[in-house]
């Protein structure tokens, strides 16, 4: 297990897979900590005014990639007073948007298997659509973004066989 000493950040950046429970977590740790949330999916959404699956249709991988990375940018609610952030699983195609997160806030890997994140993403009420999944499968996706959450994240959690009550009390050891 990674151990990070907690410092003056209060920030948090949770990455990983579609499905890896970036939202579920971000949420309830927010919660617990008395921390601000945003879930940069919800940000795209509502600034659009569309789903992320139509707006990704509409305007390509590429063109999200950069849009994501634009509204990672423009975060002013970074601050010393608590924020936990959810950007799309996408985010580590920007290396400008993965740049900032770590520069302002500590970044959290939750590494969930193969086989889970396909189960959760066949449970998930509306499909979403995976940026650059065009071109492989979805097993390939993961693991070349696995090799990228890895390398942006200052702590990686595993959450095979943990609750979701493990992981929140394995992140607010080390920050709240």
């Amino acid at each position: 297990m990674n151990v990070i000493q907690y410092n003056t950040m209060k920030n948090i950046t949770f990455i990983g897979m579609s499905g890896a429970g970036k939202s579920t977590i971000g949420k309830l740790l927010a919660e617990q900590c008395n921390f601000d949330f945003f879930d940069i999916d919800k940000l795209i959404e509502d600034e659009s005014g569309t789903s992320l699956p139509e707006l990704i249709e509409k305007i390509g991988d590429e063109v999200f990639i950069e849009k994501e990375a634009s509204i990672v940018l423009s975060l002013k609610f970074m601050n010393n007073n608590g924020t936990v952030v959810s950007p799309g699983g996408s985010i580590i195609y920007s290396s400008a948007g993965m740049n900032f997160l770590k520069k302002n806030s500590k970044v959290i890997y939750l590494d969930t298997p193969i086989e889970e994140i396909k189960k959760r993403m066949e449970s998930f009420d509306r499909k979403k659509r995976l940026i650059k999944l065009a071109d492989r499968s979805i097993d390939e996706l993961i693991e070349e973004r696995r090799h990228l959450y890895k390398k942006y994240a200052d702590l990686t959690i595993m959450t095979e066989n943990k609750t979701i009550e493990d992981i929140i009390n394995e992140i607010k050891a080390n920050f709240c």
